[in-house]
């Protein structure tokens, strides 16, 4: 039997790509659990973006938002999510509080 693997998956809790990351992590954890370890890392990928002075091209691009929007609605299907619409106060009020959220979940993950 070979060694146990470890994937480390960062997520921001805030990008519907990290829930269909999820999607396959829960789809096969169960298949892979004797030979692969999970360890979960909340990231803000929004402080990333800020500090690299990078701006996400579905942000800057419009053609590349039509594109992404019409992915995730691809990947809700594939994934069986449910595609909620996005607040008008999603940048101003939603986004901050996701940032509590991913601090309650890190700080779960370090103290156990």
């Amino acid at each position: 039997m070979s060694a146990t693997k470890k994937i480390t998956y960062y997520f921001d809790c805030i990008s519907p790509y990290t829930a269909f990351a999820w999607f396959v992590l829960q789809r096969y954890k169960a298949k892979w659990s004797s030979r692969v370890q999970i360890e979960y890392k909340p990231m803000f990928l929004g402080a990333v973006m800020h500090a690299t002075k990078n701006v996400s091209p579905a942000m800057a691009i419009p053609q590349k938002a039509t594109f992404v929007a019409g992915d995730i609605k691809r990947n809700c299907g594939l994934f069986g999510a449910e595609l909620l619409p996005m607040p008008s106060n999603f940048f101003t009020e939603v986004a901050k509080k996701v940032i509590l959220i991913q601090r309650v979940i890190a700080s779960a993950i370090l103290h156990g």
